[in-house]
């Protein structure tokens, strides 16, 4: 067996549990009496298994007492929780959770530091549901979020409907800022079509304190049958989810006006 390769796997294994330098030596000497007993196997690994997964066992075992405090930067970077189901579809496991690695997670329910599947979450993410800090996918949620179909996140980017601080969307966008192509709904708004906030900047615009565009109502002076009318004369053919988002964003801003 590789002595070498030992001495390096009981170290590693022994730099992840938080204890004084002479239980670290001790620990070591174990590790490295079990290795070798398997006579001809040069992976440690194989033998004992991860040093994460060993070192946890470890720490399991070991009193509270002789424990130090868990503070230490380089124990939380280093130990992280591992797993892969044995189960898979379509090549790729069905839940793989990498926590606390560089390694990325990928599976159709994928969780890590770094997640890629069908269902992934993580700090940075990437699936056809994605929900972390920076996440992509067709429907994702997050710090900074960008999709195809909706978006949600202080930074919110989508193709069809985003909300977010910052909402930015083709359709729909709803937030603090929002811009958008169809519908655009916030502090300040500014779409193509129809733009409603406090500042407004759109071909229709319902606002507050300013507006640019071609038609402009304040909604302290307009009721709401009269504002649909004008959204139905000028846009017919408006789907009815976005008529609903219209109503919805027209009684908002109105109850706001009043609190306000």
């Amino acid at each position: 067996m590789n002595s070498k390769a030992n001495l390096k796997y009981a170290s590693k294994v022994v730099s992840l549990i938080p204890v004084n330098q002479n239980y670290k030596n001790r620990i070591k000497e174990d590790i490295i009496s079990r290795l070798e007993e398997f006579h001809g196997v040069e992976d440690p690994i194989s033998i004992l298994g991860k040093p994460e997964t060993l070192a946890r066992e470890f720490i399991e075992n070991i009193e509270p007492s002789e424990l130090k405090t868990l503070n230490s930067t380089k124990y939380r970077k280093n130990v992280y929780y591992s797993y892969r189901s044995e189960t898979t579809f379509m090549g790729l496991p069905i839940v793989d959770i990498q926590l606390g690695s560089r390694k990325i997670a990928k599976g159709i329910f994928a969780i890590g530091d770094f997640a890629v599947g069908v269902v992934a979450l993580g700090a940075i993410s990437a699936g056809l549901v994605s929900i972390g800090a920076i996440s992509l996918g067709l429907a994702a949620i997050g710090g900074a979020a960008v999709s195809l179909i909706c978006s949600v996140g202080g930074l919110a980017v989508s193709g069809f409907i985003s909300f977010g601080g910052f909402a930015i969307a083709y359709q729909c966008a709803i937030g603090g800022v929002a811009i958008a192509h169809s519908l655009a709904i916030g502090g300040y708004a500014s779409a193509t079509d129809i733009a409603m906030g406090d500042v407004a900047n759109g071909n229709l615009a319902l606002f507050k304190t300013s507006y640019t565009g071609k038609l402009g109502v304040n909604y302290a002076t307009i009721t709401f049958d009269i504002f649909k009318a004008q959204v139905s004369t000028l846009y017919p053919a408006l789907p009815k989810w976005m008529q609903s988002i219209v109503d919805f964003g027209y009684h908002t801003i109105m109850l706001t006006s009043k609190v306000n």
